[in-house]
């Protein structure tokens, strides 16, 4: 009987990943909300598969994974610093009183809430500066067009006066925000963040990166390597997962060879967290994390080799590593034999084949939330290549000012958005 339940649950679970894909993947997301690295494999394997995966949107998030337009809305819970009962306030005002038209008007409605919650002696608590910051850097303020650094720069004053505004017109004052020719704070401009700063905070904030990553430009190189992080995982002996588990071994880009503390490992990645340190007897060894587009690994640097090669232990730092695991109960350990840098320089030097990017739609035809979804995706692809829409009424072709990496994977993603007709990608000349 134990044997038989064991084959309906693996049925059931192959019978809803196989048929609906996508709320199967959101689920398991949910229930895997505390463990970092898995999600990184569940959205490596959505994406992988061009299932779109949407970045956190204040207007479109949900605390949890939500299912959106066969796509994949990451849930602002997850978001570190900010909690469930925070955004569950933030979707409580937009579904009472409509979407927030701006960063300020969100700031302000949400200091009006959390003031009239605590007059009425209603649960629910009010934003803070910190989960202000945590939402900025994850880009959940991305949709109303202005860049991160911008709002960092002044999300406090934002804060801070919204906060002073609600308690003035509590006490009867009168409140600058209620002078119908008032202006809205000006939001200064500012250079925005470099990418590989965005992603860092990304990752720091939420655990994961959300509209890229940093090695995306290296998947090709990385796919040559035998070994990546996701096949040294150690399975989780959690029942309720075995089903998953089993029937995801057909289903995976690689095969996942035997891993044995035998096994000589070839993995390539970057190194990131490197630290230098001693044991008792004052000899200095290596601990990091090599990080590939699936997870991470932890890898030890001792002995002789951590003296030959100390000059290449630096986070950041592209490298191939050969060794040997460690495998225990909790985790496997890459003793690395091997270290050296890729040779990325020729790629680096290589001038770079600008392309473009052109939608094909009918603007007659398109719901409201469209252009939303459009800008969604396009912002999970940043990168140097310009986007054009063709309004195919008029034939009006029209540039806008998102940048992007103009890959066969946008090109998926978008086909997947209501009331765009066609994708095309050209080479500029």
């Amino acid at each position: 009987s134990h044997a038989a339940a064991y084959a309906v649950l693996a049925y059931q679970t192959a019978y809803l990943k196989r048929y609906h894909t996508v709320e199967f993947i959101t689920a398991v997301l949910n229930n895997r909300i505390d463990s970092i690295d898995e999600i990184t494999n569940y959205l490596t394997y959505l994406k992988n598969r061009n299932i779109p995966v949407l970045p956190p949107n204040i207007n479109r998030s949900y605390p949890d994974f939500a299912v959106e337009n066969g796509g994949v809305r990451i849930g602002m819970a997850a978001i570190k610093n900010v909690g469930h009962t925070v955004v569950e306030e933030i979707v409580k005002e937009r579904e009472e009183n409509g979407e927030f038209k701006s960063f300020v008007k969100f700031v302000e409605r949400m200091a009006e809430r959390a003031k009239r919650n605590k007059q009425q002696g209603a649960m629910g608590a009010a934003l803070n500066k910190k989960m202000l910051e945590n939402l900025i850097f994850a880009g959940t303020f991305d949709c109303f067009g202005h860049n991160r650094s911008e709002l960092i720069a002044v999300y406090e004053s934002v804060l801070d006066r919204a906060n002073k505004d609600v308690n003035a017109r509590a006490s009867g004052q009168f409140s600058f925000f209620d002078m119908e020719d008032s202006a809205e704070f000006e939001i200064p401009k500012r250079k925005e963040y470099p990418r590989v700063e965005k992603l860092r905070m990304e990752k720091l904030v939420a655990g994961v990166y959300l509209t890229g990553h940093p090695l995306e430009e290296y998947r090709s190189e990385l796919e040559e390597f035998p070994y990546n992080s996701s096949m040294l995982a150690v399975k989780d002996d959690d029942e309720d997962k075995k089903g998953l588990d089993d029937e995801e071994e057909g289903d995976k880009d690689f095969d996942t060879p035997a891993i044995t503390e035998n096994t000589k490992l070839v993995l390539g990645g970057m190194l990131v967290d490197a630290e230098r340190k001693f044991s008792k007897s004052g000899k200095e060894f290596g601990v990091a994390k090599l990080e590939d587009l699936y997870g991470t690994v932890d890898v030890m640097l001792t002995g002789f080799k951590m003296s030959k090669y100390k000059s290449l232990w630096q986070s950041e730092n592209l490298v191939k590593l050969t060794g040997r695991p460690s495998i225990k109960d909790d985790g496997i350990t890459v003793w690395a034999d091997t270290v050296e840098l890729w040779n990325v320089a020729k790629k680096q030097e290589q001038p770079k084949t600008g392309k473009m990017i052109c939608l094909y739609m009918s603007f007659g035809g398109i719901s409201s939330n469209t252009l939303d979804e459009v800008h969604d995706v396009l912002v999970a692809y940043p990168g140097e290549d310009e986007v054009y829409i063709k309004n195919t009424d008029d034939d009006k072709v029209s540039r806008i000012g998102t940048k992007v990496n103009a890959c066969k994977m946008l090109k998926n993603e978008l086909f997947g958005v209501s009331g765009i007709n066609n994708v095309e990608i050209y080479d500029k000349n």
